[in-house]
Parts: C-alpha cells; sequence; structure tokens
C-alpha cells in the first residue's frame, strides 16, 4: 500500500496532514477484484464490447498500448496465480 498527502487547492477545511492510502490494481483486475467477473470483463474488451478506456488499460497485460490476443497468456497465468 502506498500513501500519498493531499493537496488543497481550494483551501477546504481538512485535518492537517490528512493523509489518504492509495491501493496499487493489482494487473488483470479489470473489476475491483481478480475474479471471474475480470474474467468475463476481459473477454469483452478483446470482443470491443467493452470500450471503457480503464477496462482496456487493465486489460493490457503485456503494455503494449492494447488490449488484444497478446494479452491472453499473461492474463490467464495471473488468474491462476502463477
Amino acid at each position: 500500500m502506498h500513501s500519498l498527502r493531499a493537496g488543497n487547492p481550494y483551501n477546504a477545511p481538512r485535518a492537517q496532514g490528512q493523509v489518504f492510502a492509495v491501493n496499487p490494481i493489482q494487473p488483470g483486475d479489470i473489476y475491483g477484484d481478480l475474479d471471474s467477473t475480470d474474467v468475463q470483463m476481459f473477454v469483452t474488451v478483446l470482443l470491443g464490447q467493452d470500450s471503457t478506456a480503464s477496462h482496456i488499460a487493465r486489460a493490457d497485460l503485456n503494455h503494449d498500448s492494447a488490449a488484444d490476443g497478446r494479452d491472453v497468456q499473461p492474463f490467464v497465468l495471473t488468474i491462476l496465480g502463477l
């Protein structure tokens, strides 16, 4: 888990030194927790039925800026925990 200090561009009242926790997204985690829903969403992204930018980015497991067939093997390995 990472922490970052929140800025306050509008000078809104807040506690001194307020800290927020940021949990990095696990590769292949399209929906929010790596499970069978992510498998379904991965397939809909690859079929072009889901054009949500964040889903496409999360389905791009080989980081070549495209969610395509080359991401299938890394996705399967991720789902299997290998």
